[in-house]
C-alpha cells in the first residue's frame, strides 16, 4: 500500500473547468446563532415535542457540532431527539419531519449541558442541509419517559445560510 492525496467534492469543484462554485453553505458561508429558551408548561406524555427556533427560508446548513443544549433533569429513562418539522422544499414539495436529523437519544433524566453534533446512531453529519421555501422549525421530541411541569431547555443553534 502506498500513501495517497486525494480532494474532498469541495476542492475537486475548484479544479474543474469550468469551475463548479461550492453554495455558501459548504464555503465561506457566515455562520449565524438562534438562541431559544423553553419551559414547559404542565406535563407532557412521552413524544411531547418542543418547538424551538425556526431557520430563515432558503438553503440552511445547521452546524450541530456548535449547536449546544441545556436541560433541567427530566427523569428516569427520559431522552431527547433534536430535527426539524415537515416542511415544503424550494419547489414546493413536501418535505417529511425528521426529529432526530440534529442529535438522537440525548440523556436528559438529569440536568446537562450538551453538544448537539453526533449525538446518537441515527445522525450522520456534523452538519445537517435543511433547504426550505418557508421557515423549517427546528424541534426538541421527549422519548422514553414524559416531560415534567417545568422542565427547561436552553441552548443556542448554530447555522451558516448565506
Amino acid at each position: 500500500m502506498a500513501t495517497t492525496q486525494q480532494k474532498s467534492i469541495q476542492i475537486a469543484n475548484g479544479d474543474k473547468f469550468p469551475s463548479i462554485f461550492n453554495h455558501a453553505t459548504e464555503e465561506n458561508g457566515r455562520v449565524r446563532a438562534s438562541v431559544f429558551d423553553f419551559t414547559q408548561d404542565g406535563a407532557g406524555d412521552a413524544g411531547s415535542t418542543a418547538l424551538l427556533i425556526r431557520l430563515p427560508a432558503g438553503r440552511v446548513r445547521v452546524l450541530s457540532h456548535l449547536s449546544t443544549i441545556r436541560c433541567s433533569a427530566f427523569g428516569a429513562g427520559a431522552t431527547l431527539d433534536v430535527g426539524y418539522a415537515a416542511h415544503e422544499n424550494f419547489k414546493g414539495d413536501a418535505v417529511a419531519a425528521d426529529p432526530d436529523a440534529i442529535a438522537d437519544g440525548i440523556d436528559v433524566s438529569v440536568a446537562a449541558q450538551s453538544s448537539l453534533g453526533g449525538i446518537g446512531n441515527g445522525v450522520e453529519s456534523p452538519s445537517v442541509l435543511v433547504p426550505s421555501r418557508d421557515r423549517a422549525v427546528i424541534l426538541a421530541t421527549c422519548q422514553g419517559a414524559a416531560i415534567p411541569d417545568g422542565a427547561t431547555l436552553t441552548g443556542v443553534i448554530y447555522y451558516v445560510n448565506d
